[in-house]
């Protein structure tokens, strides 16, 4: 997908791009009642197409900067993957349907996922305000799975503090 990595005489960078804030929502949900049978996941990659907009911009955006003259002096230039079901399309990530095109054939993405055992006071919620899965006794879940929605950025201090919390509450440190 991209044979210019592997060219020993040139020098490279990899420049990503990506929304912080995806509206699109996958589900984790079970098959049947055995442990042993894998869930069903389902990630809904740019379900939401404001997802495939906020991406598009994301890109151009990182275009601009490869295209300043800073980053000119250095020889830098923009890498378009050949891929055949793009062919088509003009190679030009300022084409929106070119970038869809990409997007839905060889995106990437992050992998700070969270949300898939949302904790609330509702009945959607997996766990409760005391991480505690709802309907199964002594089993709490402590990581960012929890988290009812993405954070902008690294979600590890957001564990810590969770993680931190947990304890409180397990240990009855908690105040009220």
């Amino acid at each position: 997908m991209y044979p210019s990595y592997n060219n020993a005489t040139r020098e490279g960078f990899l420049l990503l791009s990506h929304c912080l804030q995806p509206k699109s929502r996958g589900s984790v949900s079970l098959k049947s009642s055995n442990i042993r049978r894998q869930p069903k996941i389902d990630p809904a990659y740019l379900k939401d197409y404001d997802d495939v907009l906020c991406s598009h911009r994301a890109i151009n955006f990182a275009i601009q900067t490869v295209e300043s003259p800073k980053f000119r002096e250095y020889g830098a230039e923009v890498h378009h993957p050949d891929l055949e079901e793009c062919r088509h399309l003009p190679r030009d990530y300022r084409d929106l349907e070119y970038t869809e095109c990409v997007l839905r054939v060889a995106a990437l993405t992050s992998y700070h996922v969270c949300g898939t055992c949302r904790m609330g006071a509702d009945d959607r919620s997996v766990v409760d305000e005391k991480l505690r899965v709802r309907g199964v006794k002594r089993l709490r879940i402590i990581d960012s799975s929890v988290l009812p929605s993405p954070i902008s950025g690294n979600p590890n201090s957001v564990v810590i503090a969770i993680a931190e919390r947990a304890s409180d509450v397990i240990l009855d440190r908690a105040s009220n």
